[in-house]
């Protein structure tokens, strides 16, 4: 007999009141670590991709941080942004822990759920003013495009996180694909790498500066192309300025073969002027 998962909601071991600096979330930190260690001495599967998710989590809280200080957020706008992207992986154990993976098209929709057990759960209820938000942008976090009608400040805290959640992604994916975390199953590029084989319309997504669906990949080096074209999808200059800095979009694209020439170049370029913005 099938039965449904049973999830573990997050409870709130959070303060109520918020500090005097509305940018010290620092009590939702030790709460999300107390979370993850628990999920991680729970699990039956060998904890180690949850330690990576983990690590991302941190890294992209730490990418949040300097966007918002460099785009001048308002407090109230910062702080959503923050618990955005401390939460935004929060299902992440859930979904290892209930079915050993982290492809959401082999289990669930990772951010529907991560919002489901937080509206669930206490954590965010010292939060009236901007819980509605924070659940919204961790809800929408991983899609293809934002929902219509979303809340301006869910809306700005959504794509903070997006932009701070591809920058690591991008590392990941290279260290990856250059044999740097070999056997990991946190990351899965279900492509051939064949050079032979190349998608004209992720060539051209790309060229064109916008998204483009992943039912188009036929490669690694299309996954390379996508992957690295994430920076014309950020909306803040500063995280375009930190994707250049980082180097890892123009590690993953710039040995791509021919086909790849015109897209290459063109995003090698504008990365390198990112790069020089002050």
């Amino acid at each position: 007999m099938k039965h449904d998962p049973v999830f573990r909601i997050p409870r709130c071991p959070v303060p109520s009141l918020r500090p005097g600096d509305p940018l010290d979330i620092s009590a939702y930190e030790s709460f999300f670590l107390r979370y993850a260690d628990d999920e991680c001495a729970s699990c039956p599967r060998a904890p180690s991709p949850m330690r990576l998710k983990l690590e991302h989590t941190m890294r992209v809280l730490a990418y949040t941080r300097i966007i918002a200080r460099e785009e001048g957020l308002a407090p109230l706008a910062a702080r959503a942004c923050l618990l955005a992207a401390l939460l935004h992986d929060i299902a992440r154990f859930e979904q290892y822990r209930i079915w050993g993976t982290f492809r959401d098209q082999a289990s669930c929709d990772h951010a529907a759920l991560g919002e489901e057990l937080l509206r669930g759960g206490c954590v965010l209820d010292g939060e009236p003013d901007i819980r509605g938000c924070v659940l919204a942008a961790v809800g929408a976090h991983n899609r293809r495009d934002l929902p219509q009608g979303m809340a301006p400040l869910a809306r700005l805290a959504a794509g903070v996180v997006r932009d701070a959640d591809r920058i690591d992604i991008m590392r990941v994916i290279r260290d990856h694909l250059d044999g740097r975390t070999s056997g990991t199953p946190d990351v899965v590029v279900p492509f051939p790498d064949d050079p032979a084989l190349f998608s004209p319309e992720v060539i051209r997504s790309v060229l064109e500066k916008r998204a483009c669906s992943y039912a188009e990949l036929k490669s690694a080096n299309d996954f390379r192309l996508l992957a690295a074209g994430w920076f014309y999808l950020m909306g803040c200059p500063a995280s375009r300025r930190i994707c250049a800095g980082e180097g890892c979009a123009t590690a993953l694209i710039e040995g791509l073969p021919a086909p790849y020439a015109e897209a290459r170049d063109q995003l090698l370029s504008d990365i390198r002027t990112a790069g020089q913005a002050v």
